[in-house]
């Protein structure tokens, strides 16, 4: 053979191989469809995870609005021991100065 012819033969045997590895297993349709089906399974639990928060957020907010009307209650509520606790003293202190005819003693500090 000449050197001519080898680097030929050579060059061919290295494009086969190299074209041989490329194609490798060829993709079918069934392949192209089970990859299409776990893109799709992926885009379906992450829009389930999606949903889930919302609902747990509803949720949430539910619980919150809940606490809320439940301070508003306990501020009223307050409000009111507030005021009937002032009223109480006031009457405690004019019943001293009715019973005794003096003002309540203050206490010093």
């Amino acid at each position: 053979m000449t050197r001519r012819r080898s680097v030929r033969v050579a060059t061919c045997l290295a494009f086969s191989v190299l074209m041989l590895a490329g194609c490798g297993k060829p993709d079918t349709l069934g392949t192209a469809i089970r990859g299409q089906g776990q893109e799709l399974a992926a885009i379906g639990d992450r829009w389930s995870e999606g949903d889930d928060l919302i609902e747990e957020g509803r949720e949430q907010i539910d619980d919150g609005n809940e606490m809320i009307d439940d301070g508003h209650d306990l501020i009223r509520e307050g409000e009111k021991n507030m005021e009937r606790g002032k009223a109480m003293k006031l009457q405690a202190e004019e019943d001293y100065r009715v019973r005794t005819g003096k003002e309540l003693p203050t206490l010093s500090p």
